[in-house]
């Protein structure tokens, strides 16, 4: 090998290695906000498929953790049960929101 093939072959490499580990950094980001994203898309169902239930509020709060929690594991990814306890309050802070917006029916029909 040839110094000046060295001398190529490392010039490439500080070339390329910050685009390299951008584009990892990059892909790292894409993944947890996909997994955050998804966390709190279940913990949102779980919320509403246990809202109408009749138990106490207690209940249905250490259902809805096990549950995300449970679905954290099975999906690999590391979820405490403190943010476990963010995503599922956040889920009925919404759904609360959601359940007091009053439905607006715009009259759909053509004027003629």
């Amino acid at each position: 090998m040839t110094v000046d093939k060295l001398i190529e072959i490392l010039t490439l490499i500080v070339f390329v290695a910050p685009v390299v580990l951008e584009l990892v950094k990059y892909l790292g980001a894409v993944t947890h906000n996909k997994s955050v994203t998804t966390l709190a898309e279940r913990a949102m169902i779980i919320v509403s498929s246990l809202d109408n239930m009749l138990l106490p509020n207690d209940e249905k709060k250490r259902e809805a953790l096990e549950k995300l929690l449970s679905f954290a594991k099975e999906t690999k990814v590391n979820l405490t049960v403190d943010q476990a306890e963010d995503y599922i309050e956040h889920a009925v802070r919404v759904l609360r929101e959601l359940q007091e917006k009053p439905e607006v029916v715009e009259d759909a029909s053509e004027e003629k």
